[in-house]
């Protein structure tokens, strides 16, 4: 996960000073900017990372119908997501409409794209619980460098999702943590097969592996500890439509809130979520919110959704000699006045 491979942010704050966040340094900074959403606790001037030597990949892509989903999702959820996955293999699932020769209607399945870090007699030894037991169809089959192969497996055989370049788009995501039933899934399969259009998409990205080797305090991101971020991805081109298939976007997250632990991942803001805070940051908001007032006092970083008092709530008072520790080349502050 990108969080978790950064070691040192260089932020300008709200004043213009400039502040270097790490473990040693600013650490409370350095955990919020971790999963506290953008736009909150300055201007990232500079982004420090860990990296690893990556060999060649194995690229592949799967394929189910409809009616084969279900199943899959349940062999998914049990033997790759949380701590059932190798910490070798990365991948994404996505509900998909599949366009069809000579104008015949598109036709909702499931597809599952990834990379192996290892050969490909490794990789397709992994997936045989899916291959075999499910009626799997190996779609994509590649090896090459992860640049090479993270455009074409989400070009091949067409782009995903598939929608037209100028369409509208809205989305909302809900974190599952319980492994959900057969039942549960047709339900989802059910409800996805009755989309308005054919633009519309159900992306999976799972947690498990290493993204789950790190407890959750560990950062602002709190979702690590399950199975999934389950989002609904929605597109539309004319005000007729919108109001279509943003009705059906409030239906299918009716559904999905039923099945999640009530939390949703924060890259996937939308207006309607009132308990955002909740939502994005649980437990850890209380901790943002004294950290928001600590290193942007005047809440000079703001927006709709941004990390601020909930209703009824006051703003936490900064103990006394706890300051942000600016770099000694760092600007003289400026004073704000909003």
């Amino acid at each position: 996960m990108n969080c978790d491979n950064v070691v040192e942010m260089l932020v300008m704050l709200a004043d213009g000073r400039i502040a270097r966040a790490s473990e040693k340094v600013n650490d409370d900074l350095f955990w919020a900017m971790r999963g506290g959403t953008g736009n909150n606790f300055g201007i990232l001037l500079q982004a420090t990372y860990r990296l690893e030597p990556l060999r060649r990949l194995w690229g592949f892509g799967l394929r189910w119908t409809i009616d084969q989903a279900p199943a899959a999702m349940v062999a998914m959820q049990s033997g790759y997501m949380a701590n059932g996955v190798s910490n070798d293999l990365g991948y994404m699932g996505a509900f998909v409409f599949e366009s069809q020769p000579e104008g015949k209607p598109a036709l909702p399945v499931l597809i599952m794209r990834g990379v192996y870090w290892g050969s490909r007699a490794d990789g397709l030894k992994l997936l045989q619980p899916l291959l075999k037991d499910t009626g799997a169809t190996l779609q994509l089959d590649r090896e090459g460098s992860y640049n090479e192969l993270n455009d074409w497996l989400f070009e091949t055989p067409e782009p995903v999702p598939n929608c037209p370049d100028l369409a509208r788009e809205d989305k909302q995501s809900t974190i599952i943590a319980k492994r959900l039933k057969l039942k549960d899934w047709k339900k989802v399969c059910e409800r996805f097969a009755a989309s308005p259009n054919p633009w519309s998409c159900f992306a999976i990205e799972p947690y498990g592996g290493k993204i789950n080797e790190l407890p959750r305090e560990k950062t602002a991101f709190i979702h690590r500890d399950a199975d999934m971020d389950f989002f609904v991805d929605v597109f539309w081109m004319t005000d007729q439509q919108q109001r279509e298939i943003q009705a059906w976007l409030d239906d299918c997250m009716r559904l999905l809130d039923g099945v999640g632990n009530g939390e949703s991942y924060q890259n996937y803001p939308r207006i309607s979520q009132l308990d955002y805070r909740k939502r994005y940051w649980a437990e850890a908001f209380d901790r943002l919110l004294y950290i928001k007032r600590k290193v942007d006092p005047k809440n000079f970083f703001h927006y709709a959704q941004s990390v601020s008092p909930a209703k009824g709530q006051k703003w936490p008072k900064v103990a006394k000699g706890d300051v942000v520790v600016v770099e000694a080349w760092s600007p003289a502050a400026i004073a704000i006045d909003i």
